[in-house]
């Protein structure tokens, strides 16, 4: 029963990030189809997205589950991108410190979460 609240949690979070990355390119392009504006994107969609997966690596912390620790990894992999990905539209421009503290956070998470996935893989 843990596996299977585990694996719908980060697939939950997997599927925020999805909404969030698309939400972002559209409101590149356009307003965007949600109709937040960052913070509330970052704190709706963003931190359940951050906190889902290692929550679920917690409550199956002594459990082998390859299936899970993909999802995990898949996740830590959007994290990644999206972390990159505040930093290189703007390299043209000046940027403010907190912009690079905000995405090295967002790397950081994002290897911490790999390594989660990975862990419960080869545990």
């Amino acid at each position: 029963m843990k596996e299977l609240i585990a694996i719908t949690m980060t697939i939950f979070a997997i599927g925020l990030l999805t909404i969030y990355g698309l939400d972002v390119i559209f409101s590149n392009i356009s307003q965007g189809f949600l109709p937040f504006n960052h913070m509330v994107r970052g704190l709706g969609l963003g931190v359940p997205a951050l906190v889902l997966p290692l929550l679920s690596f917690f409550i199956t912390k002594n459990l082998i589950n390859t299936k899970l620790g993909i999802l995990i990894i898949i996740n830590g992999v959007l994290i990644i991108i999206g972390g990159i990905a505040v930093i290189v539209p703007d390299s043209t421009k000046t940027m403010k410190i907190n912009t690079y503290v905000e995405s090295m956070f967002l790397i950081a998470i994002g290897c911490l979460t790999i390594f989660a996935g990975t862990k419960k893989i080869r545990n």
